[in-house]
């Protein structure tokens, strides 16, 4: 346990697990530690000034409040959207320079680095999709030209080719699909696919890392899996509303996991939209999740984190006194959440 600057709100690490950030209340200076050693390396200077926006979205749909921050493929660079300033800032991992800034984003919803690191994608809302190269240390906007009165873009995925990414993006405008993903191709701008439908309920996405799984969700309960070339459903499933609380989805798209408000919680394949396993019941579950990159499953109760492994569903560790966030790993061997009182907690040899 270590103490933090205000109440641990973000916490990431680098890919090879060696450092990690984190964030406090809604503050935009970022703290860079030692994992080993649990050392302040150093602290990525920002303002203090609180944010008027809410907590972070936990279905991962869009930042609000708190400074998100994540490293790049390399872990050379760490990228912060920093809420309460309006603000992307790109910082230098080892020498603690601010290498670039991008002003005036007040609407970012999500932060996405291509396969190869070269290229920094922000999903800025109303204000469109911005690229940045890292290496050339440049900007450009998105060529492509959408229809529609207003168009409120919110998510984005690159495929492995580099050549083509998947767009999220929610349409103000009468007779237009409501909630689209577009396949689109980075170098013409051309719109190579639409998926979506007129009118219902609003949908969110998820994209595999491999571009091949799509998932469509909305909040009355309804999942389906979609054809990546035609949008057709490959199959559906429905919750009463009254029993849908959350879904997380595994990041490399083969499970997703739900939980109902009686504390049943169950493991789905996304590829046929069978149960694979029904979890132990927790009454008092607050929320549910992939870490590690997806190895583990993490169910938050008042009395902490429960931890399972996500291949086997065997139970792992019991996380007490730890309250959310929770950020595992790439290697599933450390695990970061809030203690109390302003603490945080980085857990070692959890598998």
């Amino acid at each position: 346990m270590f103490k933090t600057d205000g109440e641990l709100t973000w916490a990431s690490f680098s890919p090879d697990g060696k450092m990690f950030a984190t964030s406090f209340d809604e503050k935009t200076s970022i703290w860079l530690w030692d994992t080993e050693t649990v050392t302040l390396k150093r602290k990525l200077a920002g303002t203090d000034e609180p944010s008027a926006s809410g907590p972070w979205d936990l279905m991962g749909l869009g930042f609000t409040g708190t400074a998100v921050s994540i490293f790049s493929p390399d872990g050379k660079y760490l990228v912060v959207d920093a809420v309460a300033a309006n603000e992307v800032r790109i910082w230098d991992v080892n020498s603690g320079e601010l290498k670039a800034k991008l002003m005036g984003l007040s609407d970012v919803s999500d932060l996405t680095f291509g396969e190869n690191g070269r290229m920094l994608a922000i999903a800025a809302g109303l204000q469109g999709l911005i690229f940045w190269d890292m290496k050339s240390g440049s900007q450009a906007k998105l060529k492509t030209e959408i229809k529609g009165n207003i168009n409120d873009f919110s998510r984005v995925w690159f495929r492995p080719d580099g050549r083509t990414i998947f767009v999220s993006v929610h349409h103000v405008g009468m007779g237009l699909p409501r909630d689209p993903l577009y396949l689109i191709d980075l170098g013409t701008g051309e719109i190579k696919s639409k998926l979506g439908e007129v009118g219902g309920p609003r949908a969110y996405y998820y994209v595999s890392p491999d571009g091949q799984v799509i998932g469509r969700m909305n909040k009355q309960g309804e999942i389906a899996s979609m054809d990546m070339d035609t949008g057709k459903v490959k199959w559906s499933a429905k919750f009463a509303k009254k029993d849908f609380a959350t879904v997380g989805v595994r990041p490399d798209g083969k499970m997703f996991i739900t939980s109902r408000e009686d504390g049943t919680r169950g493991v789905w394949s996304f590829s046929t939209g069978e149960l694979v396993k029904a979890l132990p019941e927790f009454k008092d579950a607050l929320t549910i999740g992939y870490i590690a990159d997806g190895r583990m499953i993490a169910i938050e109760s008042k009395r902490g984190f429960t931890i399972y492994d996500a291949n086997t569903f065997e139970f792992i560790s019991e996380l007490k006194g730890a309250h959310w966030p929770i950020v595992g790993s790439n290697d599933g061997r450390k695990i970061i959440t809030a203690g109390k009182r302003n603490t945080a907690i980085l857990w070692t040899g959890i598998k």
